[in-house]
């Protein structure tokens, strides 16, 4: 949508005006600022984003099979999922670090992770770590410690204690 890769933009704070140049993000900026409540500048800022959509290049198709298939509760390892999709895994790296921002790898562990919080948010009662990351894909009970450090930088407790 913003005619970058999505690895060019990971991470990083980028300036509207950096990517729209500076006119347009000052008009953007005077309509958003024009509204006297928060829904008309939720309805301005939509509507930017739906005419950016508009003329945005389409997602590569890649992308939609990749995920798909990542958020599978064992996914298949990188070199079977190249192999499934029919690329090789330098092209699938390639086009993942276009589409998401990361490369397949590390792709699945957001995606694993994600899968965790959601089963977490859902469950009912008090929350065992240990039944929590069997149902979402992990080894073990250290293995999703150890993830949600490497990704979150803090721990499951903790992050749970958010939910």
């Amino acid at each position: 949508m913003l005619g970058l890769a999505a690895a060019e933009v990971r991470d990083a704070r980028i300036r509207l005006e950096d990517l729209w140049g500076d006119r347009r993000a000052r008009e953007l900026a005077e309509r958003v600022a024009a509204h006297p409540d928060d829904g008309g500048r939720t309805r301005e800022l939509e509507g930017a984003v739906r005419r950016l959509t508009a003329r945005a290049r389409p997602v590569d198709e890649v992308a939609f099979e990749v995920a798909a298939r990542l958020h599978q509760p064992r996914p298949a390892s990188v070199r079977e999922l190249a192999r499934a999709i029919g690329l090789s895994e330098r092209q699938l790296h390639r086009r993942c670090l276009a589409a998401f921002g990361y490369g397949p790898a590390v792709l699945a562990r957001i995606l694993r992770l994600q899968r965790a919080l959601q089963l977490a948010r859902s469950h009912q009662g008090p929350l065992r770590l240990a039944e929590l990351a069997a149902a979402a894909g992990y080894f073990d009970q250290q293995h999703l410690a150890h993830e949600v450090r490497a990704i979150m930088g803090t721990t499951p407790t903790r992050l749970l204690r958010l939910r």
